[in-house]
Order: structure tokens, then C-alpha cells, then sequence
């Protein structure tokens, strides 16, 4: 149980990371668009929505299909690829229940994002656990202390 509670943890916070960059990228084309304020905050809302769906759609299919494999051994053009169809697949079925039409300008870039966005992630997560890994021990937060500092639950 709580294996899969970590799994759940992650794809949210994959998704959640994703959402805030998608909401950004977003936002920023909306203000060249030269749209208003409306326009603005309903380009950072469908972002944050799609890039939600998306980083967990992609953090689930590569806990299923990566899960034998560590941080370490995953390959960041594998994870593009995977990242790549997930964005694909779901752009797809975007414009196909929300639009009738498949805008394949839209479908492409958007795989691209999440080919981008997969390899960020991966990269990012490897970066901070080698970090985790290399650091010192005296870095690291600890319960043990010296006499004075160790905490007792017997009286004194």
C-alpha cells in the first residue's frame, strides 16, 4: 500500500509540475496574442489543465512501463519518446472529443512540449537524487546529537 501511495504521490507531483509550466508557456503566448485579461487568465486555466493531464498521464505510463528500471537507469531520449506519444495520444483525443477536428500544428507542438518536458523531469529528478546521494552526512538532518541535543522521553 504504501508503494502505491508513492506512485499516486509522484504522478501528482509530476502533474502539478507540469501544470505550472504548461499554465506559464500558456500565459505567454496568450499576451502576444495581444488577448485581455479574460483571455489571460483562461489561456493559464486550460494550461494548467492540460499540462495537469498531461504530466500525469506521463508520469503514470512510465511508472508501468519503466518501473523495473531506476532514476539512474532510465534513458532521457527513451523518456522523450515516452513523453512524445503520451502528448501526442492526448492531444489527439483533445481535439477529437472537444473539437471534432485534429489541429496537427497544435498535436506536434505539443508533443514536442512534452518530449521536452518528460526529459526536464527525468533529468531534474536525477540531478537531485545524485545530490541526495553525494551529499555529506554532516548536511543531512539528524536525531542524533551530541548529549545535550538528544531528546529523552524518561524523565529527568
Amino acid at each position: 500500500m504504501k508503494r502505491i501511495l508513492r506512485r499516486i504521490r509522484g504522478i501528482i507531483g509530476t502533474g502539478l509540475t507540469w501544470a505550472f509550466g504548461f499554465a506559464a508557456f500558456n500565459s505567454v503566448v496568450s499576451l502576444f496574442q495581444g488577448g485581455g485579461w479574460e483571455s489571460f487568465l483562461g489561456a493559464i486555466t486550460i494550461g494548467g489543465f492540460f499540462g495537469f493531464v498531461l504530466g500525469s498521464g506521463f508520469a503514470g505510463i512510465l511508472s508501468l512501463t519503466e518501473r523495473h528500471r531506476t532514476l539512474g537507469e532510465l534513458s532521457l531520449p527513451r523518456v522523450g519518446l515516452w513523453g512524445a506519444i503520451g502528448g501526442f495520444l492526448v492531444t489527439v483525443a483533445f481535439n477529437l472529443v472537444f473539437g471534432g477536428t485534429i489541429y496537427w500544428g497544435a498535436v506536434l507542438t505539443i508533443a514536442l512540449f512534452s518530449a521536452g518536458f518528460s526529459s526536464g523531469s527525468v533529468a531534474l529528478a536525477k540531478r537531485s537524487d545524485a545530490k541526495l546521494i553525494e551529499g555529506a552526512d554532516e548536511d543531512l538532518p539528524s536525531l542524533e546529537g551530541n548529549d545535550d541535543s538528544v531528546l529523552s522521553l524518561e524523565g529527568e
